[in-house]
C-alpha cells in the first residue's frame, strides 16, 4: 500500500485466534501537520461473515474477565513444554 498522498485504502486479512478469518478494508490518513503520524480505520463489509465474526470477537472480549485475560497473557508468554 502507498501512502504518498493524503489518503490511502486497501484490502487486509486477518487470522483472529477465536473467530478465523476476517477480511477488513482499511483506510489511512496522513495528518497534515504531524510528519509520521497516520490515522488509520479497518471497516468489514456490512452483512459479511467479517461483520460477524468482530462482532463475536467483541462479545467474547467483553466477557472475560480480567483474571482470564492475565492467564491467557501468561501462557502466551510461557506456553507449555517450554522453558523459562
Amino acid at each position: 500500500m502507498d501512502v504518498g498522498g493524503p489518503c490511502a485504502y486497501g484490502t487486509r486479512d486477518y487470522r483472529h485466534p477465536l473467530v478465523g478469518p476476517l477480511t477488513l478494508t482499511h483506510q489511512v490518513l496522513k495528518l497534515p501537520d504531524d510528519e509520521g503520524q497516520r490515522v488509520v480505520v479497518f471497516n468489514a463489509a456490512p452483512g459479511s461473515p467479517t461483520e460477524a465474526g468482530t462482532a463475536a470477537a467483541r462479545r467474547a472480549a467483553s466477557t472475560e474477565t480480567p483474571t482470564q485475560r492475565r492467564d491467557e497473557r501468561e501462557h502466551n508468554r510461557h506456553p507449555p513444554g517450554v522453558r523459562r
